[in-house]
């Protein structure tokens, strides 16, 4: 089992779900933290400039666990789960909308080694080896690897609406953001210092956070 950085925890007890992160006339993840993304695709205050994106997961090993947690009735209703005999399936979704988790896969103390971003999988003879730059992590057989493909695509509604985010009419920019960010909170009651770095302001992330968040219901509960 493999498993990156310190975040095994996360991972083996899978936190409250998650949705994508989403992107924006102007605003994606080549521009902007992947935090501040999430929480303006939360906030609902950006629906207008939001790019509509299918994602399809599709299961390749034979093993048992590391299956799929989805509320497709939304985060306050029951759960379903995709799990067990799950090779050569998919699930196509609107991620960004949907929650969803992955279920519990490995334990450090079955063998997962720490990755970096730079790692790679390579086979060896009836293994599956785990490499570093010059360092081998670990060898493991396939009934030991979970492996899963994610795909992504951009949907448009007709070749108009294709052409003008390819144009970039329309987009958005950080001050933008903001703006609707503030009357929002405005609104709510709440006054707040803008700095001048908001997507990497702790302070500001927290109460965009406290704002906006929420979880599956049964998520929490677990």
């Amino acid at each position: 089992m493999l498993y990156h950085n310190d975040t095994w925890q996360l991972q083996y007890h899978q936190g409250a779900g998650n949705t994508d992160i989403p992107a924006f006339r102007g605003m994606d993840r080549a521009r902007c933290p992947i935090t501040w993304l999430s929480i303006m695709g939360l906030s609902g205050l950006f629906e207008d400039v939001r790019l509509s994106i299918a994602t399809a997961v599709a299961w390749l090993y034979e093993g048992r666990d590391g299956g799929f947690e989805y509320w497709p009735d939304g985060p306050d209703a029951p759960s379903r789960v995709h799990e067990g005999r799950i090779e050569n399936t998919a699930i196509v979704g609107d991620n960004d909308f949907m929650w969803h988790r992955v279920r519990p896969t490995g334990d450090p103390r079955g063998g997962m080694v720490r990755l970096s971003l730079d790692a790679e999988l390579a086979r060896e003879g009836e293994q599956w080896v785990v490499r570093d730059g010059g360092r081998r992590l670990g060898a493991f057989g396939w009934d030991a690897l979970r492996v899963s493909l994610s795909w992504k695509a951009l949907v448009f509604d007709d070749d108009a609406d294709r052409r003008r985010y390819e144009a970039h009419a329309d987009d958005i920019d950080l001050a933008e953001a903001v703006r609707r960010f503030d009357a929002d909170l405005r609104a709510r009651g709440v006054a707040h210092a803008w700095p001048a770095d908001p997507v990497r302001d702790p302070a500001t992330i927290r109460l965009l956070t406290e704002t906006y968040v929420r979880y599956p219901a049964d998520a929490r509960a677990a």
